[in-house]
């Protein structure tokens, strides 16, 4: 949790999503604020992943925020991704969403996927990309 001492804003950014950095005992992130709500959401969970992982700082891009495969990131940024898929896609709440829209995630269509995004309040990429981190669906379903 964001106490006295930490600070979560959202600014208008140039190139980057979202940053976070911790000098002593303070802390802050900063959000684009003129990303789409559910990217701004996922930013804010990395970011605060940084924080909950022990983490110094970090300048976070497209390449950390939404991957790039022509981009090797450091062990923070995978490690703060997990934990944002796992704070707004805990495999628990997909499951029972998956139930509640009767999507059968050996074959899920395109739109099931895009429809279980809209319930979290994440992207299509970032709830595909949760569910085969998962292991829910298989890395070549929806490419």
């Amino acid at each position: 949790m964001i106490g006295v001492d930490e600070l979560l804003m959202f600014q208008p950014l140039k190139k980057l999503y979202g940053f976070y950095q911790r000098i002593g005992d303070a802390a802050g992130i900063v959000v684009h604020s003129g990303h789409p709500r559910a990217l701004q959401r996922f930013t804010a969970a990395h970011e605060y992943g940084h924080h909950i992982l022990g983490h110094v700082g970090s300048l976070d891009s497209r390449a950390e925020i939404e991957g790039s495969p022509e981009v090797e990131n450091p062990l923070q940024e995978y490690q703060a991704q997990a934990f944002a898929g796992a704070l707004l896609m805990p495999i628990n709440l997909i499951n029972r969403g998956c139930a509640e829209l009767s999507i059968d995630l050996r074959n899920p269509s395109a739109a099931a996927i895009y429809d279980l995004s809209l319930r979290f309040g994440v992207s299509y990429t970032a709830m595909r990309t949760q569910l085969r981190t998962l292991e829910l669906i298989d890395y070549r379903t929806f490419k």
